[in-house]
């Protein structure tokens, strides 16, 4: 990692994992969408908890290879509920977290401490 070769400190912060599609990437506030959409107002699919617990695997496997350059692994919020992907780039539902709306464990929590147990 060529940050930890420079001498500095490493940690992933703010971490979470939009299920939600956007129409521009990034946090660029002019690129706002002009779509109001909201997919999934009554649940997230179970098919995407699925990809996205994969996908936080993938990237806690990461984490743990470098181990030893990743001094701390934050995230963006407590819960999906408590989410500011709820609110932006505009009003939607999220669910972008390990723990669901009331605080349930998701798939993704079980895959995140799967990779840490290895």
């Amino acid at each position: 990692m060529a940050f930890h070769q420079e001498g500095l400190k490493v940690m992933i912060t703010e971490l979470d994992l939009d299920v939600v599609p956007r129409q521009a990437p990034g946090a660029d506030p002019s690129l706002h969408e002009q779509n109001n959409s909201n997919p999934y107002p009554n649940g997230c699919p179970p098919e995407l908890l699925q990809r996205q617990a994969e996908q936080y695997a993938r990237l806690f496997a990461l984490f743990r290879k470098h181990a030893g350059q990743v001094s701390r692994v934050t995230f963006w919020g407590l819960d999906d509920g408590r989410s500011w992907l709820n609110h932006w780039p505009r009003e939607r539902t999220n669910y972008p977290l390990l723990w669901d709306r009331a605080a349930r464990p998701k798939p993704a929590l079980a895959a995140v401490l799967a990779e840490a147990r290895k």
